[in-house]
């Protein structure tokens, strides 16, 4: 590709990630619905509550955005599984107002969050931390649900020292700091922005092990 073409494509990218990376999901569910995709009932019994989910969202913005962050297996968004009052699984995660009725954290289904990913792009892992601390799983969970009755607003200027807003990685990130100790950014340049936003933390095998992935590179870390 010739220098300038390149140089052109690289200033769109930024462009896009500046101006769309606003609302973490990075308007999945947003653009398409994709009905026929879900977990098996097989895949739903491995769950547990604390498990980490990751998906990528529809649509040009979204692959544009996995450009930017430039990973081997491309995600738009994580969340946090929990299981709701009436026994089903959701999610807990943190959205923009720009793509939600709600800024910040809240719920939604698991069926209908996995609904409004691509098809084979749902990635499951736990921390590996639960193996070894009995419930420790359970207290992230509340931990979640903690931040979810507060109504922590999303944090649209991903920084990491800011306690009272999360994106939504941030949000995960802070469950592991507080609740196991664990630095699970400690890999990452936190100083750069687009290494915050990437996700490549959630596939570190000194921390997680992978229960469910449905992409084709799914040998890549």
């Amino acid at each position: 590709m010739k220098p300038a073409l390149l140089f052109s494509r690289q200033l769109i990218l930024l462009f896009l990630a500046g101006w769309l990376i606003t609302s973490c999901s990075f308007f999945a569910g947003k653009e398409n619905q994709n009905p026929s995709y879900h977990l098996t009932q097989e895949e739903l019994q491995l769950l547990q509550p604390g498990d980490i989910i990751m998906r990528q969202g529809f649509g040009a913005v979204s692959h544009a955005i996995g450009e930017y962050l430039n990973e081997p297996i491309r995600v738009s968004h994580v969340a946090l599984l929990s299981k709701a009052n009436n026994g089903e699984w959701q999610v807990i995660q943190s959205i923009s107002q720009r793509v939600s009725n709600t800024d910040g954290l809240q719920t939604q289904d698991l069926a209908t969050f996995v609904s409004e990913s691509e098809t084979n792009s749902i990635v499951v892992v736990r921390f590996k931390g639960y193996q070894s601390e009995p419930g420790l799983n359970l207290r992230i969970e509340q931990a979640a649900l903690r931040y979810l009755e507060q109504q922590v607003p999303f944090d649209h200027s991903f920084s990491l020292e800011d306690s009272a807003r999360f994106f939504c990685s941030e949000l995960i990130w802070r469950l592991f700091l507080i609740e196991a100790e664990v630095d699970i950014f400690e890999k990452m340049d936190k100083e750069v922005r687009r290494e915050r936003l990437r996700f490549a933390s959630f596939f570190d095998t000194d921390h997680f092990e992978v229960i469910i992935n449905h992409h084709p590179n799914k040998d890549q870390p």
